[in-house]
């Protein structure tokens, strides 16, 4: 599955921390909690899950993205050439090594199939997840942190939601089974020599597992009286922490969002992600996502800007009666949550 994802991501060319949000809304600054509308809504909001008049089966055979930094890509075909090399390998990974000192060198990717049906008030979603997020930092290989740093998170997630139409509002709750995977090391340049592909960095002796269970609840109030399409959410998100032991935990988070239409094909939203976290004030600001976006071309067309991590996004979405493609970028926080900008590209064909 790994090597998988990581051929694709060579041959692109170009997930979140926590590694169970699907970040496919970046290029409109993350806000989704009151918009939904689609299956991996409940990610963030499980009152959003599709809701439509029709008893049809929706059918979500892809819904993939990849990230990169603008870094990363020629860093991993440079490192996957290296250790595949048989003359010079020690100076060709000295060499490259010695050129992304201090280089922010991340890619996440992920891929969530699913399918949901509404029936009168009623709607479910019913989905696999698996997610990768990776990171590397180089040194010269001489000190104590070796030559390269590494953290692979991999995440395999059986997911179901329920959503439950009243009035007004929208309840939904949603359970995930997750099997977490990660590598944590720093690798001598010894072991770096002893690789004989990429792939190795992916799936190795050091991974670990662990599994845990996750819990999600929210809620959406839709203002069906007022002419700006008003909706107010509420998502509680890991409910009582989700602990994976040694490999560590997400925590529970409170979130809440805002959405309007001004005018009939734009959307103004406002995310306000984890609100009782003040356990430091520079990361206040970065909990608040702010997102436009406007459609065009009877709707084919989406273009999108946004705030999220106090920095500018940027984004593209055209869509086809089964199948869109996206392209975002934006800032995101790395190690010693230094901010980076990514590049994202997004599949998606459902039925």
């Amino acid at each position: 599955m790994i090597k998988g994802l990581m051929a694709i991501s060579i041959i692109l060319t170009a997930l979140t921390a926590n590694g169970l949000t699907i970040e496919e809304n970046l290029g409109r600054g993350g806000v989704n909690l009151a918009i939904g509308g689609e299956a991996n809504a409940l990610f963030s909001n499980p009152a959003g899950i599709p809701f439509t008049t029709a008893k049809v089966l929706e059918v979500n055979f892809m819904d993939s993205s990849l990230a990169l930094s603008s870094d990363s890509m020629s860093f991993v075909k440079a490192l996957n050439s290296a250790s595949k090399s048989s003359r010079d390998k020690n100076k060709n990974i000295s060499e490259l090594l010695n050129k992304n000192i201090g280089k922010p060198l991340h890619l996440s990717a992920n891929n969530f199939s699913s399918i949901s049906q509404s029936e009168a008030s009623f709607s479910w979603v019913v989905g696999v997840l698996s997610a990768l997020d990776a990171s590397f930092i180089t040194h010269t290989g001489f000190g104590s942190l070796g030559a390269m740093e590494s953290q692979v998170d991999e995440y395999h997630a059986l997911v179901g939601a329920i959503a439950k139409e009243e009035n007004n509002f929208r309840y939904g709750l949603s359970i995930k089974a997750i099997n977490r995977y990660q590598i944590a090391h720093n690798y001598s340049i010894t072991e770096m020599l002893e690789a004989d592909s990429i792939g190795y960095y992916f799936d190795n002796e050091y991974k670990e597992k662990k599994f845990s269970m996750s819990v999600d609840a929210g809620l959406i109030y839709h203002m069906n009286e007022n002419p700006y399409d008003l909706k107010i959410a509420f998502s509680l998100l890991n409910i009582g922490d989700t602990n994976f032991d040694a490999l560590g935990r997400i925590n529970e988070t409170s979130n809440v969002g805002i959405a309007v239409k001004p005018y009939k094909n734009m959307l103004v939203a406002i995310d306000y992600m984890d609100m009782f976290d003040q356990s430091n004030e520079s990361y206040v600001a970065d909990n608040l996502r702010i997102g436009v976006a406007n459609k065009f071309f009877k709707n084919s067309l989406e273009l999108s800007s946004g705030i999220y991590n106090q920095s500018l996004t940027l984004g593209v979405k055209y869509q086809l009666k089964y199948f869109n493609i996206g392209i975002n970028t934006y800032k995101t926080k790395g190690y010693n949550n230094k901010k980076f900008r990514e590049y994202q590209l997004s599949l998606a064909f459902n039925w």
